[in-house]
This record gives C-alpha cells, sequence and structure tokens, in this order.
C-alpha cells in the first residue's frame, strides 16, 4: 500500500512539473548563439541576456544591465561572450567572462556597434558600426584598444555582419541596406538584393558567392570553413542553407522564416530562431529540434498603479451630435462627454491595448482596433450599454489607419504591409480594395468629401507615392510618381485640391529625406475666380450656389506643374489638414524650425487676400477630428478645441484617474 501511494505521489509529481514547465515555455527569445562545443546556447530575452543547455531547460540569466543587450557571441575558445549594450545610450561591446566574472567595455564610440563575430584566435571581436556616417565592419582587441575598420576606404558600401574565414585574413560577409536595415522586409527581389561576398585581405581575391535576385544573408562559418546562410529562394520565406563555392543547398523547409542562424564553431549544430522560439539544426542527422526553454518567474503579488489620462490621450474621436468624445490613454478606451466632465471606461480587454477609436453614425457605438494575440484587429462596442465587445476582424496581421467615410459607412484601413481594405459598417463585409506596397507604415487613407474616391500612399522605388482609388471605377491612379518622397494627403473641403507634405527635390532613400513643405495640388485645371467675377455676381438674379456639392475630377497631364508652395519658407513642414471656417479655408500644420521651435500654424487662405500664416500653439498635433461646426485637434497628449477667432487652442480637461495592473 506505501509503494502504491509512492508511486502516485511521484506520478502527480511528475505531471505538476510538467505542467508548470509548460506553463513557463518561452516565446519572443532573439539572437541565439552557441557555445563552441554547441552544448550551450546563450539569447536574448526581456533585453538581457540568457542561457540554457541546448538540450532545453530552464534558462538562467546573464545580465541585468540597464537598457537592451543585442547579439550575444561566444569565443572560440569558449571563455568569453560578446555582445552589444546600450546601457549608456548607444550600443556598445562588451565582454561577459563565461561562468560569470566583471563585464567589460570595449568601444566607447558615440555610434552603435553591433556585435558579428570572433577571430578564431579569441583575440579580437568584428562588430558593425555607423561610425562616419556610413554602415561598415570593425575590430577590436579584447585589451580593449582602438578599433580599426577591416577594409578601409576602398570599393566596399556598407559592410555588415562579417564573418572570418578559417583561413588568415578572409572574410564573408553582405552588404546590401536590405540585409542590414530591412531583413524583416520577406520577398524582397531587385537590385538591392542582398548577396553573399568574400574577400581576402591579403591577395585582394574578392568573390561573389551568390547571385540570387531574392535575399541571401546572415552568413556563419564553422572551424572547417563550412558556411552556412538564411535564404528565401526556395518559398519566399528565409531557410536555413550551406553554401560551399557555388553549391548553394537548401538545408530546411519551413513555410515560416527563421531568424540570424548560428553555427557552433565544432560545426555541429546550427541554432536560430522561428515563430518566436528557438531551433537547433542538428547537422550530422539533418534534423532540426525546438528545445523546450523555461524562464521561471518569480511568483509576485499583481502590482495596481494609478494613472491618469491628463498628457496621455493617444487617439480619439468626437460623436457626430457633438456631445460625447470617444479617446485612448494608455491602451484604455473612455467616452465622456464632450466637456471632459463624466468619464466611463469601455469594457475592453484589460490585457490587451486599444489603438485607434471612432464613433459611427447612430452616436452610440464605437469601432476601435486593439491587439488581440499579438496582431491588432478591429472591434466594435456599445458606449451605452454593458455588452461585451465585437471582433470584426481575425487577421493575423497588424491591421491599423482606420479612416470613416463621410456618412461612417464604411471605412478604410492599412492591413498588414500590403494590402488596403474596406468593411461596410452595416454588414461588416470586408473587401480587399488595393494590394501595395506599405512597408508596414503608410500614411493616414482618407476618402473624398464625396465619399467616392479615397487617397493614400504607398511605396514606389523606396518612396511614397500619393495615390487615389476609385470607388466606382474600381482603379487606382497615381497622383504624383515622381521619385521623391510624398506624404500626408489631405482633401480640400471642395475636393478640388490635395494637400501634401513633400520633399520635392530630393530622394529620402539610401541618404535620408530633405526637408519637407506643404503643397496643394489642383486635380484638375479650372480657371481662377477674377475680381470682375465677384462684382457681377452682385447684380446676379440667380439662386445661390449649393457649396456643399462636391465635384471630384481628375486632369493628369502636367499635374507637376501646378503644385502650389503653400508656405515658401521655413523649416520642416508636416501633418497637413484642412477645414472650412466662414468664408475662409484653413490649413493647419506642424512646423519645426529648429529643435527647439517646434508648434502648429496656421494659414488663412481668402480669396483674393495674401495667406496669412501665424503660431497657434507650441506643441505639435496629430489629429484633427470635425463634429458639426467645431473642430478639435489631439496635442502634448490632451485634446483642444480651435478656437479660430481667438487663433489658440482651448484644452478639454479630462483628468480621470484610473488604475492599471503591471503585471498585465
Amino acid at each position: 500500500m506505501k509503494q502504491i501511494k509512492l508511486t502516485l505521489l511521484i506520478l502527480i509529481s511528475l505531471i505538476c512539473f510538467n505542467l508548470h514547465a509548460q506553463e513557463n515555455l518561452a516565446y519572443f527569445l532573439t539572437d541565439p548563439t552557441l557555445s563552441p562545443d554547441g552544448n550551450t546556447i546563450a539569447f536574448v530575452f526581456e533585453n538581457d541576456l540568457w542561457q540554457v543547455n541546448a538540450s532545453g531547460g530552464s534558462a538562467k540569466r546573464l545580465t541585468a544591465m540597464d537598457g537592451t543587450e543585442l547579439c550575444p557571441r561566444f569565443s572560440p575558445d569558449g571563455k568569453w561572450i560578446a555582445f552589444s549594450s546600450n546601457q549608456k545610450g548607444n550600443h556598445d561591446v562588451y565582454l561577459l567572462p563565461v561562468g560569470g566574472g566583471e563585464i567589460l567595455q570595449l568601444t566607447f564610440h558615440d555610434a552603435n556597434d553591433y556585435v558579428d563575430s570572433w577571430s578564431w584566435d579569441s583575440k579580437t571581436v568584428h562588430f558593425t558600426s555607423n561610425r562616419y556616417n556610413v554602415i561598415a565592419s570593425y575590430k577590436v582587441s579584447i585589451t580593449g584598444n582602438t578599433p580599426q575598420r577591416l577594409f578601409g576606404d576602398n570599393y566596399f558600401n556598407n559592410v555588415h555582419h562579417i564573418v572570418e574565414s578559417p583561413e588568415s585574413n578572409a572574410y564573408y560577409f553582405t552588404e546590401s541596406w536590405e540585409s542590414f536595415m530591412f531583413p524583416h522586409r520577406k520577398r524582397y527581389k531587385g537590385d538591392h538584393n542582398p548577396n553573399i561576398k568574400y574577400y581576402n585581405l591579403i591577395n585582394k581575391e574578392y568573390k561573389e558567392l551568390t547571385d540570387y535576385i531574392g535575399k541571401d544573408l546572415w552568413p556563419t562559418i564553422d572551424q572547417n570553413g563550412n558556411l552556412y546562410i538564411a535564404s528565401d529562394q526556395a518559398n519566399d520565406v528565409y531557410n536555413l542553407y550551406i553554401l560551399n563555392d557555388d553549391d548553394k543547398k537548401q538545408l530546411t523547409d519551413f513555410s515560416t522564416a527563421i531568424g540570424r542562424p548560428q553555427v557552433s564553431a565544432n560545426g555541429e549544430k546550427v541554432v536560430f530562431t522561428k515563430d518566436y522560439q528557438i531551433f537547433i539544426y542538428n547537422v550530422s542527422s539533418q534534423t532540426t529540434i525546438k528545445p523546450e526553454i523555461s524562464i521561471l518567474k518569480n511568483e509576485t503579488l499583481a502590482t495596481n498603479k494609478l494613472f491618469k489620462t491628463h498628457g496621455k490621450i493617444s487617439n480619439f474621436d468626437i460623436s457626430p451630435d457633438n456631445k460625447k468624445i470617444a479617446f485612448v490613454s494608455r491602451g484604455r478606451l473612455f467616452v465622456s462627454d464632450v466637456k471632459g466632465k463624466f468619464v466611463q471606461e469601455m469594457n475592453t480587454d484589460p490585457l490587451e491595448r486599444v489603438v485607434e477609436v471612432n464613433w459611427l453614425s447612430d452616436n452610440e457605438h464605437l469601432i476601435y482596433t486593439r491587439t488581440t494575440k499579438g496582431w491588432t484587429n478591429i472591434f466594435k462596442i456599445s458606449a451605452s450599454k454593458n455588452k461585451a465587445e465585437e471582433q470584426i476582424t481575425f487577421d493575423n496581421k497588424t491591421n491599423r489607419n482606420l479612416g470613416l467615410s463621410p456618412k461612417k459607412d464604411k471605412a478604410v484601413y492599412i492591413s498588414g504591409s500590403t494590402l488596403l481594405k474596406i468593411i461596410d459598417l452595416k454588414t461588416n463585409k470586408i473587401e480587399n480594395i488595393v494590394e501595395d506596397e506599405f512597408w508596414f507604415r503608410g500614411d493616414q487613407p482618407r476618402f473624398s468629401p464625396d465619399g467616392n474616391f479615397i487617397v493614400f500612399t504607398a511605396f514606389r522605388i523606396f518612396e511614397p507615392d500619393v495615390l487615389i482609388y476609385d470607388l466606382k471605377l474600381k482603379r487606382t491612379i497615381n497622383i504624383t510618381n515622381t521619385g521623391v518622397p510624398e506624404n500626408e494627403p489631405y482633401w480640400s473641403p471642395d475636393g478640388k485640391y490635395l494637400y501634401i507634405s513633400a520633399g520635392r527635390y530630393f530622394p529620402g532613400y539610401p541618404r535620408g529625406e530633405s526637408e519637407h513643405k506643404i503643397y496643394r495640388i489642383p486635380l484638375y485645371r479650372f480657371s481662377k475666380q477674377f475680381k470682375s467675377d465677384v462684382y457681377s455676381e452682385l447684380f446676379s438674379n440667380e439662386k445661390e450656389k449649393d457649396t456643399t456639392i462636391v465635384d471630384i475630377k481628375f486632369e493628369l497631364k502636367d499635374i507637376a506643374d501646378r503644385w502650389e508652395a503653400m508656405v515658401p519658407n521655413g523649416g520642416e513642414q508636416y501633418d497637413p489638414m484642412v477645414f472650412n471656417e466662414k468664408d475662409k479655408e484653413i490649413l493647419l500644420f506642424n512646423l519645426q524650425l529648429d529643435k527647439d521651435n517646434t508648434g502648429i500654424y496656421k494659414t488663412e487662405l481668402v480669396p483674393f487676400e495674401e495667406n496669412k500664416t501665424k503660431k497657434i500653439f507650441d506643441k505639435t498635433f496629430n489629429m484633427l477630428v470635425h463634429s458639426k461646426d467645431k473642430y478639435y485637434v489631439l496635442a502634448g497628449g490632451d485634446i483642444h478645441e480651435i478656437n479660430i477667432s481667438g487663433d489658440k487652442l482651448d484644452k478639454i480637461n479630462i483628468d480621470q484617474s484610473f488604475s492599471k495592473n503591471l503585471h498585465n
């Protein structure tokens, strides 16, 4: 009987242990690397370095520094881990003794230094840095001498991800911005694709080992000279390959991409990330395993902290009846009266984060975006009834930049990196209307004043262009098509113009954009009114024209010649937004003259008068909302009503307190 009880106790203990381990399985592990013998993995989790046995188990923390640690790499002799940390502001190179000890700082430059690899004698660390305004590879001795640029001022540009060949003074690397800045931009194929390259400093031999038009990147090499890389050649997602001279052989066949692989010095294993976890490829058996890694955390009591909405509002909308405000603060959704006195939090998932919100036409329901399982999707909720929220989209991608039509019967949004979608808000039917390059960015798509068109931006040869989608004809028109960056399009209330922010004379890629100016683009040629026409109208017996009728049409020929600079002089101009105030058209925009002089400016556009521009607020804004004849902006984390006659903003004082669980 005692034996049976003991056996049951052991089984229960094992079950509890396994459940506990499963509950603590770690996700979002990055930058894994292997010890020389392949038995230990070092990786990054929650901005610190950790290590675990290559077969799995409980990981232990190696660092608890301020800032973020990146790119750990074991030395070939197994004595050190080199890594990068920005605990002092920028990333420098540090050394951590394997087994514990004092952490040594090797570089002290104000640029960012990212560890790549080691020399085979374990005396030198190779790293990539943006010193001297370009990306290049450097080496630094573990004794901390002055770093040296590896290739000097020769014909290589942007060298990075460098590894040393076991043969002396020879290196493998890539030098495309696609592999340094945009490895997450999958399926890119073009002239800027990264290839694997080789250079010998002694005999000056240069070889380009791959010529695939897609992405070959992240070289890593073992002590026998076996070179492993990641490539998306087989199925448009990164898989593991081995590269011997011109022979490129695929080793894995995953449908989801791997992250930067690292081979152990002895060549037995290759570690990489996939699906936010760590995987190991066994070279001899040609199999891949996922070690079960758990990170045990201390059991702590949930801690609630009191927050205030003041200065922390990130998105808002005013109801069509101009009686209520819906707003987002610290990921929570609230509704108040238009004066901000009576505030009620909406019943959204407290473990997730609300991002954007809009009122529907019934003045009761809200449509908003919030996170769910790592992605941002679209939801709907009643602001007056205590009902559960309704999920509208179920995409495994980020849905963002939600904008409603003038009648609030449709909504447009960007989904992932390539799709522009539209929702019928009566039926919740979703339609893909445009497939293009949005790059996880993209400006707010906006309906035209008549609701028949949508203006948006998409990338053409690395530069954003302004495009218009015709909802009736189901076609896209490129309004700019210039090869320089145009951003933030905004319709004029009469639909005759588009206002944009553009760096008209210089491309942004690859050296960075020039100052942006605000331009107005007439969408077709029309005769401007003369003073004599206005005088004649004084004696006309015709009924007054209905100025609310919007007639949108396009004439693209020579459209670039019709651009008008709205504020010819002065700094970086951006976020143009336009509305009517009586007989005036008001252009609101942000202007940065220098780092200490930024604010909201308004320009009055009155027929037969010079444009008048003046500053009305010391902080910038990022939203303009219209309800009835009132206009509101979000500036400095607070909502303000625009007082045009007084040339100022009147803040709506919403000072609601709410508690938040710090462990959510």
